[in-house]
């Protein structure tokens, strides 16, 4: 889910709320720039702690891995 979009001179920084069911917050930050091209893309200390902590209680099936970060980082603009 979408919390927040900020912007800047030279893109948008959009927040998103991968658990927003569960505080605290596990943001994942996406930095676009104007031409909405991913700059960076990196998760929040809340993020990294709820998903250990939803795999030590076997609500997920794997730990936080490089591949999931790598996934994390692909973003889709759709544009009219």
């Amino acid at each position: 889910m979408v919390h927040g979009i900020e912007t800047s001179p030279g893109g948008l920084t959009v927040d998103v709320w991968e658990r927003f069911t569960m505080p605290p917050a596990a943001s994942v930050f996406y930095r676009l720039d104007n031409r909405l091209s991913l700059v960076e893309a990196h998760w929040s200390d809340a993020f990294v702690s709820t998903h250990a902590k939803l795999y030590n209680n076997y609500e997920l099936d794997h730990a936080l891995a490089p591949s999931e970060a790598a996934l994390l980082r692909r973003i889709t603009v759709f544009r009219p």
